[in-house]
C-alpha cells in the first residue's frame, strides 16, 4: 500500500509570513495540530502547536508581531505519493515526526499522521486474516 492510497488530501496550510497569532487562531478553528507552511505554493516548512509554545512563547516573543517562517521546522521532512506505508512509517520513527506531509514537485498533495497509518494497517490486518480464515474453508 502506498501513502497516496491513504493521504489526507485536505490539508491545512499558511503562508510563511502570517503571524504566530494568526497560526494558533487557524489551529484552534480548524481543529489541528500543525499547518504545512508554504511559500509561493511549495512546501516550505511545517509548524505546529508544539512549535508555537516551545520555539516562541517560552521565549516571550509576541506572536502578533513573530512570523510563522521564524518558528517553523524546516527543511521539512516529506513523504512521496508512491513511498510504501512501511517505509513512511520507518522514517517517520526514525525522524521522531508524527506528521508527515506528502510532495510531489515541492507541491503539496497530501499528509500522512501516525493514526493514518495505524488505521491503514489495522485494516490490511483484518482482511488478511479473512483472507486466510477463508483459504482454510477451501480445502
Amino acid at each position: 500500500m502506498q501513502l497516496q492510497d491513504i493521504m489526507s488530501r485536505h490539508v491545512a496550510t499558511i503562508d510563511s509570513n502570517e503571524t504566530i497569532a494568526y497560526a494558533a487562531r487557524s489551529m484552534r478553528d480548524l481543529d489541528v495540530g500543525s499547518l504545512v507552511v508554504t511559500e509561493n505554493g511549495d512546501v516550505a516548512g511545517i509548524i505546529t502547536d508544539r512549535d508555537i509554545v516551545i520555539r516562541c512563547l517560552s521565549k516571550c516573543t509576541d506572536p502578533v508581531r513573530c512570523v510563522v517562517s521564524q518558528h517553523m521546522t524546516s527543511p521539512v521532512t516529506t513523504g512521496d505519493p508512491a513511498m510504501d506505508i512501511v517505509g513512511a512509517a520507518r522514517m517517520m520513527r526514525e525522524m521522531q515526526i508524527k506528521r508527515l506531509p506528502v510532495v510531489t514537485d515541492g507541491r503539496l498533495g497530501g499528509m500522512i499522521s501516525f493514526s493514518d497509518l495505524t488505521h491503514a494497517t489495522d485494516g490490511m490486518i483484518h482482511e488478511l486474516h479473512d483472507v486466510l480464515a477463508g483459504s482454510e474453508h477451501d480445502r
